[in-house]
């Protein structure tokens, strides 16, 4: 007589273990792919924002006068505190940051570089050539990252190729009552990246405002008074309250990143790098809402 065998069958291979079962492969291609299709498409939008930056005649023109600027302002703040160097009372020597005053001149360079964003965007508005990069890429936010990306790398570059300029000009000019400061020292190494690339931070809040304004001089005016005009206001405040407020606006932000000498009022070096953060991320994230529910 046959007896059949009555063992339990091994099914640890065939099934898998509760709360793990694996995705199916079909699902798991397309999700894959979407993934690869995604960062493919972003990546041509990012090509496109690229060469659309630098079709615009007014580009390298704001790029080298972001240059000039800074590096002749700084030039001549230091040339003016080298010719009244001997006037100056112990205390305010002891207060003179050469670093700070060789990177005045990033002022100047927020303005341009910021509405030179500004501009990189309203001239489609303005143009109607939104409607077709919308049809090349429909998705919005896609094109506001694509060209906040593009922005981001531009001014950049811009900021601390003007920082580090300014610097090198600014302490030669020193360097005749020896007075100036070196790359050497970690705080002056750090306030002269730090400011210029706070010039690229503070660039962005130009693209946001032109991506909501649409119209080029507008823009450039509503940027110009979100840096400079609340800034008028806190000198009608008492020294230390202004001083506080300055703080959290971008080019308080700027100004004391760009300082190895703490500025009155000032937070630490992370909290003026969040302020930046904050004013350009919200920027943005206003930009993208208003671009995605009104019409191009």
């Amino acid at each position: 007589m046959i007896v059949p065998n009555m063992a339990t069958p091994d099914t640890s291979t065939s099934l898998p273990s509760p709360g793990r079962l694996p995705a199916p492969e079909p699902a798991r291609a397309a999700a894959h792919g979407a993934g690869s299709a995604g960062a493919a498409a972003l990546g041509r939008a990012v090509h496109s924002e690229w060469i659309k930056l630098f079709s615009v005649a007014s580009t390298r023109r704001s790029l080298r006068l972001a240059l000039i600027a800074s590096v002749g302002v700084g030039a001549i703040l230091c040339s003016t505190r080298v010719r009244g160097w001997a006037s100056l009372s112990d205390a305010d020597r002891a207060a003179f940051d050469a670093t700070a005053t060789s990177l005045a001149g990033l002022i100047v360079a927020q303005i341009l570089l910021g509405a030179m964003a500004a501009r990189f965007v309203t001239t489609e508005f303005t143009t109607g050539m939104i409607r077709t990069t919308l049809v090349a890429v429909p998705r919005r936010w896609m094109v506001l990252a694509a060209k906040a990306a593009v922005v981001a790398v531009v001014t950049a570059l811009a900021g601390l190729t003007a920082s580090l300029g300014a610097f090198i000009v600014g302490q030669q000019v020193l360097a005749r009552r020896h007075i100036e400061a070196t790359l050497s020292s970690g705080p002056t190494l750090r306030a002269v990246l730090a400011g210029g690339l706070a010039v690229a931070v503070v660039s962005l809040l130009g693209l946001a405002i032109g991506t909501v304004v649409r119209h080029p001089s507008a823009s450039v005016a509503v940027y110009s008074l979100s840096l400079f005009g609340v800034n008028l206001l806190t000198a009608a405040l008492p020294a230390s309250t202004g001083n506080r407020v300055q703080a959290f606006l971008p080019e308080g932000a700027v100004q004391a990143l760009s300082s190895v000498r703490p500025v009155a009022g000032s937070l630490s070096t992370a909290g003026e790098v969040a302020v930046l953060a904050v004013w350009a991320l919200v920027g943005l994230v206003i930009a993208g809402t208003v671009f995605t529910h009104r019409d191009a």
